[in-house]
């Protein structure tokens, strides 16, 4: 057989086992990447759905709270000088609660369980919260702000004191550490680099795990952030605003008119798809070898490319008709021409 028709076939048994193997692994890699975002979207909404429910709990308990301490006779009478010292008590109590303080209908405090600054009554009343407050007349959830009576970042929850009449006479307000809408979440399962926390629907952020860039009560200027907000519900990937690219998950409250969300560095989603591909590569690469040497062994090395030949033993020259005898020499003579 000639050199040239072996190394054909050997090119084509080589091919036709490479091509098929190619495609295998270009499938495994695909499907290995949308497995491994199905899984951080799995993982990540259920971070997230955490977080919904454990704020969700804790603000769901101070609403009640405050929604007794309306009710209370010492409170519904507005009184500055006949303050209900429950709200020192619940205050002391509670150190996630900044302070609690009465207004009236005008924003003006009557009764705090801080001492107001300078024994002069504090007016909240052209404050943001205060003014979204009076236009609902609803239990609300303010944006952060620093508060003006303890002087701690926090978020105003306000709930109405209504009159015999049904007007509005005041509200009760629970200044909420911003540190209280901690969801508690196994933050340690989560790659280096995450972010978590709560945007309220018109854009501020109302917490995060971390702030080094300071945007707790700001409207990010982020594409992330802006994401959030406008999807409210699903996952998408974003930069950051601290220049990392992240894969996110967002939830939303909508008894809160809030946000949750959960975002991992996006190069950590596809570690593990792209380890999936370099096994897969390796293990395409060791097939394709085992092959070629199975080919390699199957063919006699004697017809091989460049393989030495055992000496033929000489022949007599043939003086007499071939016979049945001398045949075979005849043919290796014959071979020995060409």
């Amino acid at each position: 057989m000639h050199a040239a028709t072996i190394r054909a076939h050997l090119l084509a048994l080589v091919l036709a086992v490479s091509v098929p193997l190619a495609l295998v692994l270009g499938v495994d890699i695909y499907q290995d990447r949308q497995q491994a975002i199905a899984h951080a979207k799995t993982s990540l909404r259920t971070l997230a759905t955490t977080m919904v429910n454990n704020t969700g709990r804790q603000v769901g308990q101070a609403r009640q709270v405050l929604e007794r301490l309306a009710a209370r006779s010492d409170i519904k009478r507005l009184d500055p000088a006949h303050c209900d010292p429950a709200l020192q008590q619940l205050q002391a109590l509670n150190p996630g609660f900044a302070n609690v303080v009465v207004t009236d209908a005008n924003g003006l405090a009557l009764c705090s369980a801080l001492a107001q600054p300078d024994g002069e009554a504090v007016s909240v009343g052209a404050s943001a919260w205060f003014q979204h407050f009076l236009k609902v007349r609803r239990f609300t959830v303010g944006q952060p702000h620093l508060g003006p009576i303890s002087g701690k970042w926090v978020s105003v929850l306000s709930t109405p004191i209504w009159a015999e009449d049904g007007e509005l006479a005041g509200a009760v307000h629970l200044s909420l550490d911003l540190d209280s809408y901690d969801p508690h979440i196994p933050a340690e399962f989560l790659p280096p680099e995450s972010r978590y926390g709560f945007f309220q629907d018109d854009g501020i952020m109302v917490w995060r795990n971390l702030d080094t860039e300071h945007v707790i009560g700001t409207r990010p200027n982020a594409e992330a952030a802006r994401q959030i907000v406008a999807l409210r519900d699903g996952e998408f990937e974003s930069l950051a605003i601290d220049g990392v690219t992240r894969f996110f998950s967002v939830v939303p409250m909508p008894e809160l008119g809030w946000v949750a969300f959960v975002g991992v560095p996006a190069e950590s989603v596809y570690t593990k798809a792209r380890e999936g591909a370099l096994r897969a590569l390796f293990t395409g690469l060791a097939v394709l070898l085992l092959v070629v040497l199975a080919v390699l062994l199957a063919v006699p090395w004697r017809l091989l490319p460049g393989a030495s030949r055992a000496p033929l033993p000489p022949c007599r020259p043939l003086r007499a008709p071939c016979t049945k005898a001398t045949w075979g020499c005849a043919r290796r003579l014959a071979a020995r021409r060409r």
